[in-house]
């Protein structure tokens, strides 16, 4: 009925959605307080290189995985607790790398552009667009996807032995993780400094919002009405064009989305807490310095 799938839409922008780029946000802010806070060289290079390793490791045994938890009554549940590890894995490694280039390559506009094409040339050429997209956009183009039918997908282009287990898992964290969080950092600092002569927070995060929702909510009604038409391969040259157009269109708008909320939570979440519990932290280690060091003198 339209009005499920309008309470359906609702529910996933002012709810979901927002709930999802918060866990991000805030795990993300949490690795800044944590790991390695005064060195940010070191605090990047041990987050991608702990992150980028665990989910490969994952990666090579993920058939195991999915073999062990389908065998099983509780297999929603099982791929539901898999999930909070492999989201702070997310994190954890979109961080890391996020942070390299920024460290490397800076944050100029030029480097937001080069990075932005880049990631999404790789995904393209690996036929892999629809990595790009998370929540808002993962609902719109996958609304019938059950989530064990995607969660560990590997990118396969070898035949499936050891050697090819390799590749394809070095292919699809190494390769493609990485082209995905290039792509979205390159956008990301591209929209950022589409709204940055606002010179607001608050209106800049609200803009984004405002016109991403719009973005998002077009291709939302555009994929209804699309859902409806039967589509058999082969699919013609000019259908694979214009589906890549729409998830470059679509990824535009959940990026802005996500900085738009990311931005305004930074306004009203906890505003400038951030410096108040680094000092905590800070306080919390220098105390348990000195307690350890006074064991010490007593020993």
């Amino acid at each position: 009925m339209l009005w499920l799938t309008f309470l359906n839409w609702i529910l996933i922008l002012f709810l979901i959605t927002p709930a999802v780029v918060n866990y991000w946000r805030g795990t993300w802010y949490f690795l800044d307080l944590f790991v390695f806070p005064n060195d940010e060289v070191l605090s990047a290079w041990v987050t991608v290189a702990a992150s980028f390793g665990m989910v490969f490791l994952i990666m090579l045994v993920e058939d195991y995985i999915k073999e062990f938890f389908d065998e099983r009554r509780a297999r929603k549940g099982l791929y539901l607790v898999l999930f909070y590890p492999l989201a702070f894995l997310s994190v954890t490694s979109w961080r890391g790398l996020w942070m390299l280039l920024d460290l490397y390559t800076t944050t100029a506009l030029t480097s937001a552009i080069v990075s932005h094409l880049v990631g999404f040339s790789i995904v393209l050429a690996f036929k892999t667009t629809y990595s790009l997209i998370a929540i808002p956009g993962y609902c719109i183009s996958e609304r019938h996807i059950d989530p064990p039918e995607k969660i560990l997908q590997v990118k396969k282009c070898f035949r499936t032995n050891t050697s090819a287990r390799l590749l394809n898992g070095f292919l699809t964290v190494f390769i493609i993780g990485s082209a995905v969080i290039s792509y979205w950092r390159g956008t990301w600092l591209i929209i950022v400094a589409a709204v940055q002569p606002l010179n607001d927070k608050l209106e800049s995060s609200s803009a984004l919002i405002i016109l991403s929702y719009s973005v998002l909510s077009l291709c939302y009604i555009l994929s209804t009405c699309l859902s409806t038409v039967n589509m058999n391969p082969p699919y013609s040259l000019l259908s694979r064009s214009l589906e890549q157009v729409f998830v470059y269109i679509l990824g535009f708008g959940v990026v802005a989305s996500w900085a738009g909320i990311w931005h305004l939570m930074d306004v009203y979440l906890l505003p400038g807490q951030c410096c108040y519990f680094k000092a905590v932290v800070r306080r919390i280690r220098v105390d348990l310095s000195n307690l350890s060091n006074s064991l010490l003198m007593n020993d």
